[in-house]
């Protein structure tokens, strides 16, 4: 099963789980399953349809441009990376 880490400020409403195994398809479909076991957690990772402004979806160690539609294998690591900013 995939694997969602969890980024330190949701922890929250994970009840401090920082990785949770989800039983998914898509990036879509981890975040109905995250959804469904902590309510809430959608609206911090997603603004309507879309990945929220400011964190990025990585499959693995690569960053995906496809966002909820990219899809996932058996034993792949879903991570929501929050930008960093500065200069």
């Amino acid at each position: 099963m995939p694997k969602a880490h969890i980024p330190h400020p949701l922890r929250k409403l994970t009840g401090g789980k920082a990785v949770v195994e989800v039983k998914a398809s898509t990036v879509s479909e981890a975040i109905d399953a995250l959804e469904a076991e902590f309510p809430g957690i959608r609206d911090r990772l997603c603004d309507g349809d879309r990945i929220r402004p400011g964190l990025t979806v990585a499959v693995g160690s690569t960053v995906t441009d496809a966002g909820l539609h990219r899809p996932l294998a058996e034993n792949d690591e879903l991570h929501f990376l929050q930008a960093i900013g500065g200069g």
